[in-house]
């Protein structure tokens, strides 16, 4: 997934704490966030033009403070963790080597307690519902009518011969 990709579904799902976020899906994001926001907040100083750059360097970080909130929350149930596991971050030290340990794992390929994986930049919904291909033999067909089967001139042949024999049988 590009970097584009990424931001793009992260955007896509501003606010969506379900689900699961793939590793490329929350690092480009993060680094997009990470790229925007430290230059300008290196230049937060006391003349006008440095605390107008403060103020949009707060703004952004408001902006991206949900959508990067609800992409960790679904990186966490990528590696099959509460979205609450982020709370280890206020336990200096040993909180954070949990955390970025579980942001570098690569999630389950399969699907766990939060879903299916979601790796891809759009990714349709056939593909996220698991379907038996058993399943789908096992299914009874259903009875096909008469007119479903013929086309409109052996419909006419058809009910000829019908008529035909239900005249022979009342001359009979």
């Amino acid at each position: 997934m590009t970097m584009l990709q990424a931001v793009g579904k992260c955007l896509r799902k501003y606010a969506k704490f379900e689900g699961r976020a793939s590793r490329s899906e929350f690092w480009w994001f993060t680094l997009l966030a990470f790229l925007c926001e430290w230059p300008l907040l290196l230049t937060y100083g006391g003349d006008r033009t440095t605390r107008f750059l403060g103020f949009i360097y707060f703004t952004l970080t408001l902006l991206v403070l949900i959508p990067h909130a609800a992409v960790w929350t679904r990186r966490m149930h990528d590696v099959d963790k509460r979205g609450w596991s982020w709370l280890w971050i206020f336990i200096p030290l040993v909180g954070w080597f949990i955390i970025f340990r579980r942001l570098v794992r690569s999630g389950n390929p399969d699907a766990n307690r939060f879903g299916d994986p979601d790796n891809g930049p759009k990714t349709p919904k056939s593909i996220r519902t698991k379907i038996d291909p058993e399943e789908l033999k096992s299914e009874p067909e259903e009875s096909k009518t008469l007119e479903d089967m013929t086309s409109g001139e052996e419909e006419v042949e058809i009910r000829e011969l019908s008529n035909q024999s239900t005249m022979q049988r009342d001359g009979a």
